[in-house]
């Protein structure tokens, strides 16, 4: 069996999709080494042939986002050396790398004579031009993602909507490898019957043009015996309006706020609620792309959960086929709408999806049908 070097500029249980990736692929290569920067304790359990390497000067996800210049590139030329110094003496046959940051990590090893070996390409966010200073590491990262992109093997996406993003990628094998997670996170639904109640829950980083007011602003009006948590980062200044909203709504007792949870306890609490908010209000190339890219969404039907999400030709192409997905234009009537509809039918519409979840909309599932193969013909070159 190869040897796979694994590449994430980031702490690699932050992100599902490099978490299911790297559960999937620990049986297909004898040994793996996953280089990361850390941002706290690991909280996930890799496989044993899974070896985890830090590199130097770790510092949470916040402060390294906020860091100078000068600190940032100091964190990255130590990344880049330790990648460097294992593609010299491990010699993996394969390099799996999980953003641009990564691969500029290779760009650079190349350009001091390090021989690369084949290059596996999994773009799980895209990083779009004008969102960042010409002079950053972001546009750096992103010249050596064209550098590259002839001499990358296999490259997977997890939207068909973005391949417009990557012109540079026709000599790559390329897969639409939707963020699907494993069947690790399936949970059966203890949420309480709803005959009068319902239970909402958001996870995700916590923002503006997240149907979150909307609502907040419908549990207030309703009869309903409601409640809503949210899962995930969010800024104080918008935590603020959103404690201030719901004292003004008088809801602020039933507003729960977890922030960040480790993604080995999250399916634990997902499962206690009724409908799980998915929305993307924004007209973002990512929230224009992300019904198959939204891992939220599956993680919710692994759990039993109804699915709301915003009414938009984007979804609807993707979710409108499961009696477990509800669209809104986030107008109150239409809000109320689904709520009855998952009221009158909860037990049903739980199991329908955690079948769907359990026969196609998951990792396993659809690693074997799509990634499986050219993964073999990329170990066979």
């Amino acid at each position: 069996m190869a040897d796979l070097l694994a590449i994430i500029y980031a702490q690699p249980d932050n992100f599902p999709p490099t978490i299911n990736c790297i559960q999937r692929v620990s049986s297909e290569f004898e040994n793996i080494q996953l280089v990361y920067r850390k941002h706290h304790e690991i909280q996930w359990k890799f496989q044993k042939n899974v070896e985890r390497i830090e590199t130097p000067f770790p510092m949470p996800a916040r402060t390294q986002q906020n860091a100078s210049f000068f600190t940032k590139l100091k964190v990255y030329f130590a990344f880049m050396k330790t990648v460097r110094k294992i593609l010299k003496t491990g010699k993996p046959d394969v390099v799996l790398c999980f953003d641009t940051y990564s691969l500029m990590s290779l760009d650079h090893c190349k350009k001091l004579g390090v021989k690369l070996p084949k290059i596996w390409y999994h773009s799980h966010d895209v990083l779009e031009d004008g969102s960042f200073s010409k002079f950053s590491l972001s546009s750096w990262s992103k010249t050596s993602e064209k550098n590259l992109s002839d001499i990358i093997h296999l490259f997977t996406l997890p939207s068909k909507e973005r391949l417009t993003s990557y012109p540079n990628m026709e000599k790559a094998s390329t897969v639409v490898m939707p963020n699907y997670p494993s069947k690790k996170v399936a949970r059966k639904n203890i949420a309480i019957d709803p005959n009068n109640v319902c239970k909402w829950i958001y996870q995700g980083a916590i923002s503006l043009g997240h149907g979150i007011e909307e609502i907040m602003t419908f549990i207030a009006l309703s009869d309903l015996e409601q409640s809503l948590t949210l899962c995930g980062f969010c800024q104080e200044n918008y935590k603020t309006d959103l404690i201030q909203l719901a004292t003004k709504l008088d809801i602020l007792d039933r507003i729960q706020f977890l922030g960040e949870i480790p993604y080995a306890e999250l399916a634990d609490i997902t499962c206690q609620h009724h409908i799980g908010i998915a929305v993307y209000n924004k007209s973002d190339l990512m929230s224009r792309s992300v019904a198959q890219a939204s891992n939220k969404i599956y993680e919710y039907a692994a759990c039993g959960l109804a699915v709301l999400y915003f009414h938009s030709s984007h979804f609807e192409a993707d979710l409108k086929e499961y009696s477990w997905t509800f669209a809104s234009d986030l107008q109150q009537k239409s809000i109320a709408s689904c709520v009855e509809e998952v009221n009158a039918d909860f037990s049903d519409i739980s199991s329908e999806a955690s079948k769907s979840f359990s026969e196609h909309l998951n990792y396993e599932v659809v690693f074997n049908k799509k990634v499986r193969q050219p993964l073999f013909q990329l170990l066979d070159k």
